[in-house]
């Protein structure tokens, strides 16, 4: 956690490989996303190893922090962050009702540049008690 949106995969994989004491083959994959990765070990005695020495030093400029990872529930299907996000931006704008205008428009200044207020819709929840501050 931590590093610097610069650092890549392979210096991550030199990295770790240098501080694990173990050889090319002692890391089975390295995925970065964004500021952290999860580095893959075929030995846990090694990937604890690299988690000792390289916990608060410094990668490319930037203090990491290194720690174990939730491992994955094998029961749960895999579903992308992209996945869940649509899905959840589905049911905030519609909420299984297409026939409320309110629903048709994803940016508030869309709606009201297109001459209609989002917030006075009936079934957009404002409107209780006659009137709205925006």
């Amino acid at each position: 956690r931590n590093l610097m949106l610069s650092t890549t995969e392979d210096q991550l994989r030199f990295i770790f490989t240098d501080a694990s004491g173990a050889g090319d083959q002692a890391i089975e994959r390295v995925k970065k996303i964004s500021d952290y990765a999860f580095i893959h070990f075929k030995e846990r005695e090694v990937a604890h190893r690299c988690l000792e020495q390289l916990n608060g030093t410094s990668i490319d400029g930037s203090m990491v922090e290194v720690t174990w990872a939730k491992p994955a529930d094998k029961g749960e299907p895999v579903r992308s962050q992209a996945a869940r996000s649509g899905k959840q931006l589905m049911d905030w704008c519609f909420n299984g009702d297409l026939t409320n205008p309110a629903n048709y428009f994803l940016d508030p200044t869309t709606a009201l540049l297109s001459g209609v207020n989002p917030l006075m819709l009936p079934g957009s929840g404002a409107g209780r008690g006659g009137t709205s501050r925006i």
